[in-house]
């Protein structure tokens, strides 16, 4: 047996604890570098722990490594295939970066696990959006907001779905929800004023361009 994959003493399990409860309050400082000494050093005590390597994903994931987080969280996967964050932020972390195929196995897998996760659904219905598979987006969306029905980026993601599938009508009560929820999500004033622009309300889409740019300047 390989020696980093030997079996941890408790002593060793105990320490590798102690260092990610210390990795976390860094995390929570958002001091991400001392963050990852500290999981680094579980993981010397505890090659096994899930839980450090999760926490190592998502630091990298936070600095914009990538490559380094996927990595994390896939051995994550490879000690606990049920592991409902790292599977969740794996194919979060997919579809983020534009690897939308990869990111649909994953986040199907975090419903099975627990499906009453919303996040899940809303990440899913993205992938699916970005993929340009809007009929089978529009559910999840759906699912999502009514678990988590105050989320205005989904909100936003499902008025783009129904904008590009030209139901228009669906779209524009989408966006007026989205802005309802949120009166200073700048990109849903834009959505709104290209959505008026293609039905034909000129004067009004110049309203929420000009709203937009006013937000993004802050």
């Amino acid at each position: 047996m390989a020696k980093n994959s030997r079996l941890p003493d408790y002593d060793s399990e105990n320490e590798a604890r102690i260092l990610c409860k210390k990795g976390f309050v860094a995390y929570l400082k958002r001091d991400i570098k001392q963050a990852i000494v500290y999981y680094e050093e579980a993981l010397k005590n505890d090659p096994l722990s899930g839980v450090a390597h999760v926490a190592l994903g998502t630091c990298y994931a936070d600095l914009k490594e990538s490559r380094k987080a996927i990595n994390h969280y896939r051995k994550a996967i490879q000690i606990d295939p049920d592991d409902l964050e790292a599977n969740y932020n794996l194919g979060t972390l997919y579809s983020k970066t534009g690897q939308n195929k990869k990111a649909l196995g994953f986040l199907r897998k975090a419903i099975r696990i627990n499906p009453d996760f919303s996040a899940t659904y809303g990440s899913l219905g993205k992938a699916l959006l970005e993929l340009g598979r809007l009929k089978e987006a529009i559910p999840y969306l759906k699912k999502c907001l009514r678990l988590s029905p105050k989320n205005d980026h989904v909100y936003l993601d499902l008025a783009t779905a129904f904008f590009r599938l030209n139901k228009l009508e669906n779209a524009m009560d989408t966006l007026q929800k989205t802005i309802r929820i949120n009166p200073r999500f700048a990109e849903a004033y834009q959505n709104m004023g290209v959505l008026n622009d293609k039905l034909g309300f000129k004067d009004r889409a110049k309203g929420y361009y000009s709203k937009a740019r006013e937000l993004r300047k802050g």
